[in-house]
C-alpha cells in the first residue's frame, strides 16, 4: 500500500500572506491550520511544504533568515500534533530557469525521491494557479485556496497554464475537511 501525501504552498495555505513574512515575529498561522495538520498527521498522511521563495533569490531576504523561518514554522506545528517532514523552497530569482520553481514539477518531484514517497493517495494545496500546474504535473490531486487572491484572477491565471483545480475551498482546513481526508477513506 503506498502513502497518503499532502504536497502543500506556505504563505497563503499555511501562514498569513499579505506579504512573505521576512520575521519569525511576522510569521502568523491562518485559522484551523495546526489543526487539520494535526488531524491529518494523526491519519498517516505524510507532508511536505514546497514553496517558492524568489524573496530569497532577489536578495531580499537572506536565505538563513528564511530557512529559520521555515524551522520554528515546523517546530511550532510540531508542539500542536503536526508533522510536516521536510520544508522544499525554490529560492531562485523568480524569472530564472531553474527546475524546480512552480509551475514547473521538480519540487515535488525532489520530494518524492528525496523522501522516497510512494504516493497512492497525493494532494497539491495552494494558492496559486502555479501550484495547481506543479501538482498535475507531479500526478497529485489538486486544491486551490482562494483566501488570498481573487477568484477572478486565479482563473485568468488558470486559463493561462491551461489546468484546473480539481476543487477550490476558502481555505486549508475546509479543503482538508471536504475534499482531502474523505478521499483518503474512500
Amino acid at each position: 500500500m503506498g502513502d497518503k501525501v499532502l504536497f502543500l504552498d506556505r504563505d497563503g495555505v499555511i501562514n498569513e500572506h499579505p506579504r512573505t513574512p521576512r520575521t519569525w515575529e511576522e510569521f502568523r498561522f491562518l485559522p484551523g491550520v495546526p489543526e487539520a495538520l494535526a488531524e491529518a498527521t494523526q491519519d498517516g498522511w505524510r507532508i511536505v511544504v514546497v514553496t517558492n521563495k524568489g524573496i530569497v533569490g532577489s536578495r531580499l531576504l537572506a536565505r538563513k533568515v528564511s530557512d529559520e523561518i521555515n524551522r520554528r514554522m515546523v517546530e511550532a506545528l510540531a508542539a500542536q500534533g503536526a508533522r510536516i517532514e521536510a520544508v522544499y523552497a525554490c529560492n531562485h530569482f523568480p524569472h530564472g530557469l531553474c527546475r524546480c520553481r512552480k509551475p514547473k514539477a521538480g519540487l515535488l518531484e525532489d520530494a518524492k525521491r528525496d523522501l522516497r514517497l510512494d504516493p497512492e493517495v497525493c494532494w497539491m494545496v495552494g494558492d496559486n494557479a502555479t501550484d495547481v500546474a506543479a501538482g498535475k504535473k507531479a500526478g497529485c490531486r489538486t486544491v486551490l485556496l482562494t483566501s488570498s487572491k481573487p477568484r477572478t484572477k486565479l482563473m485568468a491565471k488558470l486559463k493561462s497554464l491551461g489546468v484546473e483545480p480539481d476543487h477550490w475551498a476558502v481555505g486549508l482546513s475546509e479543503a482538508w475537511r471536504d475534499d482531502i481526508a474523505p478521499s483518503a477513506r474512500k
